[in-house]
């Protein structure tokens, strides 16, 4: 909410748009985060916390390669990298999670 607020002060307020947008507005903040809160809520209820962490650690990469395929963003070097280390370590942590 603080967020939110901090935009009052830098950028021009038009109350006639956020009157027209209010549904679009209300459908992005309250369903698709509201859906998306209760679907994760659901799969930690189904699923052991070893593979949700594994999963919530991939998200990282999965939404680094979808800016680059979608958005036609570029990879750095150090974006490469750090999907690297975030490889390794999913592996390093699904190969103790065997023994």
């Amino acid at each position: 909410m603080i967020l939110l607020l901090s935009f009052v002060f830098v950028l021009p307020i038009h109350f006639v748009a956020v009157k027209l947008n209010i549904i679009s507005l209300l459908y992005l903040g309250w369903a698709a985060g509201g859906l998306a809160f209760l679907f994760y809520m659901q799969g930690i209820n189904k699923v052991k916390g070893q593979i949700i962490q594994i999963i919530t650690v991939l998200e990282i990469i999965i939404s680094s390669l979808s800016g680059v395929i979608f958005l036609k963003e570029s990879l750095s070097f150090f974006t490469l990298l750090g999907v690297l280390f975030i490889l390794l370590g999913v592996l390093i942590v699904s190969s103790r999670n065997k023994k």
